[in-house]
């Protein structure tokens, strides 16, 4: 039996590829996520999230020993929350010690795409943070400012490729760590498949799927975010629906006016793009003289 450890960075399509691809091969023993059960998810989630004294090993252990009981060809563990896991290398060495034998699969983003679409989903607003100033609009400037100033402690370090990846290149060996690109999956999707399907030992037919793939978390659009940084000066800290009937519709209404007024992508400033692009431009280089990537044609940062 083969078996596949595939870590998800965000925003690379990861639930996607988890509930439309990985989940529905034939063949396939899915030991990660979607999780079947409420249990299945709780030990998925301790494996990244929890102290070894609150973390069951033995109990995600014999889980993935009955898959391997099973008839099917494949063995694959999905879980993109061991790349936002605080304890990342913890949880790669528990996945070695789970997985000794596993292939590495990792799915790459241009981290100036993904740092965007990361701060329209998750960073805009100021989260966690206690009353009055919890979910309060963040600029994307301030949000980069901060993750420049705290490298440590903010979303830099989840989209280090090279460094994260170096993790499980020293448990499990360089020659088991495949990466593919996020592009290509948009681009050229034929050509993700068969990489795809070349790495689980499967045909191309198998690994592709029937239709289009969804996308499972759509982006926050540009009238949504200026709606919350608009609400953030109005009125902030006071519930609309206390004194206004049908608040969601209006809300709606206002978000609508808001993306048809700004269509204009984030956009970043030039002195802060630079320091991104200092941030990841020596390890980008690494990961693609070691695995072949084109990352320079397709605008990482180099």
């Amino acid at each position: 039996m083969k078996e596949i450890i595939h870590i998800g960075f965000p925003k690379t399509a990861t639930t996607t590829l988890q509930d439309h691809v990985l989940a529905k091969m034939p063949g396939v023993a899915n030991v990660g996520r979607p999780s079947d059960d409420a249990d299945h998810a709780t030990m998925v989630n301790a494996l990244a999230l929890e102290d070894d004294g609150d973390f069951d090993e033995a109990r995600l252990s014999a889980h993935i020993a009955r898959a391997r009981d099973s008839d099917a060809q494949t063995l694959i563990y999905s879980d993109e929350t061991v790349m936002n896991s605080p304890i990342r290398t913890i949880a790669a060495k528990r996945l070695h010690r789970l997985m000794p034998n596993a292939e590495i699969i990792a799915v790459v983003r241009n981290q100036f795409d993904a740092l965007e679409s990361y701060y329209a989903g998750h960073g805009r607003q100021l989260r966690p943070a206690p009353p009055p100033w919890g979910g309060r609009h963040v600029t994307f400037e301030n949000y980069l400012a901060y993750n420049l100033e705290n490298p440590h402690r903010g979303a830099l370090p989840t989209f280090d490729y090279s460094s994260n990846l170096a993790i499980y290149a020293g448990l499990f060996g360089e020659d088991r760590i495949h990466v593919l690109t996020y592009e290509d999956l948009v681009q050229n999707r034929d050509a993700f498949f068969a990489s795809l399907a070349l790495i689980l030992g499967i045909t191309e037919e198998t690994a592709k799927p029937k239709g289009e793939l969804g996308r499972e978390r759509a982006r926050a659009d540009q009238g949504a975010i200026a709606y919350q940084a608009l609400r953030s000066r109005l009125m902030w800290g006071v519930p609309v629906s206390r004194f206004v009937p049908g608040h969601q519709h209006i809300k709606r209404f206002v978000i609508r006016m808001l993306s048809r007024d700004d269509k204009r992508d984030i956009e970043w400033p030039s002195a802060l793009r630079a320091r991104i692009a200092d941030y990841y431009s020596e390890g980008n280089r690494a990961l693609a003289e070691r695995h072949a990537l084109p990352l320079s044609k397709l605008g990482y940062p180099m």
